[in-house]
């Protein structure tokens, strides 16, 4: 089990163990599912005070919910997929949503119509920063959408919860944990080593490349699945950096994908631009290095993917290992 220790410290973190492909407009519709079959009475302690008013004994009957298991990257394009391949492999029998649009293109408002169910005209966030209330943590506290996420509703009916890596912009790891979660364990920045994170109630630095955040928060992961209590559903929500710039690879990765590049289309580089809106056209045709360091930086981004397939995989063994993979609906995502 991973402990939470003083941030003065620093400590190893084992690595840990995905079944079915969702998108992330499918998550109000199962949750829906979810808590209209709800069967609850053995989490929630009103139920038991009720029975034991009532007069009956006898055994509560098990939860038999399903799980869910939602993974999210963070910046990651459809073409990205390359950079999965193990878990391409583990989602041949599910399904892969080749349409799917997401509600709006930048981090904050995804991530908030993502954990609430509302569009972003609905839920009033359209921005990762500024001072309007219309942007980041601060303004999706205070406009009460932590209050309204899936995760309050399904820790109510009786679901053991986890938020695991990247909430919102702009969240610090000062910040208490956010309501809905039975366990809470975000980060703060886009560091892939030297980094720390919120663990319910400490702080907890990691410092040194020993510590790369996507095994990091992977083992948490596991370590929620492995001990959550067996005769209760979990939902985990696992967001990580990958492959979000400064996009730095595992070391152990660092040499894959030797000849990836960016797509050639026929947009690529493109001559004359006159047509185009002003921030385009203004710009003259890249110079071979420039081509040279976005196709380097592609390299990197599926680098930093190959970490995030592996704890995917290790997500998909404790669960399976646990008892939970028949009954758990698994799904992975981009936030935009």
């Amino acid at each position: 089990m991973i402990e939470a220790m003083d941030r003065t410290k620093s400590r190893d973190v084992d690595g840990c163990g995905m079944d079915k492909l969702g998108r992330r407009s499918l998550l109000a519709g199962i949750s829906g599912a979810l808590l209209g079959g709800r069967s609850a009475a053995l989490a929630d302690p009103r139920a038991e005070k009720r029975r034991k008013r009532s007069g009956k004994t006898g055994a509560t009957k098990p939860d038999t919910r399903s799980n869910v298991v939602l993974i999210v990257s963070d910046d990651m394009r459809a073409r990205d997929w390359s950079g999965l391949p193990l878990t391409r492999k583990r989602l041949r029998d599910g399904s892969f949503y080749q349409n799917y649009i997401v509600n709006n293109p930048i981090c904050t408002p995804s991530r908030a119509t993502m954990l609430t169910g509302l569009y972003s005209h609905n839920h009033g966030l359209i921005r990762n920063a500024g001072d309007d209330g219309d942007a980041g943590f601060d303004s999706f506290v205070s406009l009460g959408l932590s209050d309204r996420t899936i995760a309050v509703a399904l820790k109510e009916s009786g679901y053991q919860t986890a938020m695991i890596g990247k909430y919102m912009n702009g969240y610090e790891v000062e910040t208490a944990p956010q309501p809905g979660w039975s366990r809470w364990v975000a980060r703060s920045s886009f560091d892939y080593t030297d980094f720390e994170l919120r663990v319910d109630d400490e702080v907890v630095e990691f410092r040194g490349t020993k510590h790369y955040v996507t095994d990091v928060l992977g083992s948490y992961a596991c370590d929620f699945i492995r001990t959550a209590v067996a005769e209760q559903p979990l939902f985990l929500y696992l967001s990580m950096n990958a492959p979000h710039a400064p996009s730095v690879p595992a070391p152990r990765h660092q040499g894959l994908f030797p000849g990836a590049a960016v797509e050639r289309d026929p947009s690529f580089n493109e001559a004359d631009v006159s047509d185009k809106p002003y921030k385009v056209s203004r710009n003259p045709p890249m110079t071979p290095e420039q081509i040279a360091t976005i196709d380097q930086f592609q390299r990197q981004r599926l680098q930093t993917l190959a970490a995030l397939d592996e704890a995917i995989v290790k997500v998909i063994d404790t669960l399976d290992a646990t008892g939970r993979l028949p009954n758990t609906h698994i799904m992975v995502v981009s936030d935009n």
